[in-house]
């Protein structure tokens, strides 16, 4: 009598779990490749958000130290040094450039007249990324409050 016993696995059941053990190692390249692509992202508008507020409190600080009127329609970016009573509203030259790692954000300002007493800020943050440009922006109003 003889016995057929089979031994060990075919070629084809070999082949097979080889191609499904590639289908998820691709699988799980390719979520991770998403996952940090999306936290750039993420960490990428978080910084150009912090931009946008930084110039924002910086503008109702030299609305507060200086006059209202000095908030120029012209000015297109905010120079601050160290004392905030040297600050000084300039343009033409924008976007400002700022470095965070390895991206680089242009920031702009632009102001504009809404009545006697109120003026529109809009902060303008944008950067480059592997899906494109990207930006923030950010939109306050400045009321000349001493007046009221």
């Amino acid at each position: 009598m003889r016995k057929n016993y089979k031994l060990g696995q075919s070629l084809i059941e070999v082949v097979i779990s080889i191609a499904i053990a590639a289908i998820l190692a691709i699988s799980l390249i390719s979520t991770t490749l998403i996952t940090q692509r999306t936290s750039q992202s993420a960490r990428n508008n978080t910084e150009a958000t912090k931009l946008a507020q930084e110039w924002v409190e910086q503008l109702r600080v030299f609305r507060d130290r200086h006059d209202f009127a000095d908030l120029d329609t012209n000015a297109c970016r905010l120079d601050t040094q160290l004392d905030p009573d040297n600050w000084a509203l300039r343009g033409p030259i924008c976007p400002v450039d700022v470095v965070l790692g390895t991206v680089t954000f242009h920031r702009s300002l632009i102001i504009e007249d809404l009545d006697s007493n109120k003026k529109a800020v809009t902060i303008l943050v944008t950067w480059d990324e592997s899906g494109g440009q990207r930006e923030v922006k950010h939109e306050t109003i400045f009321s000349d409050w001493e007046s009221f």
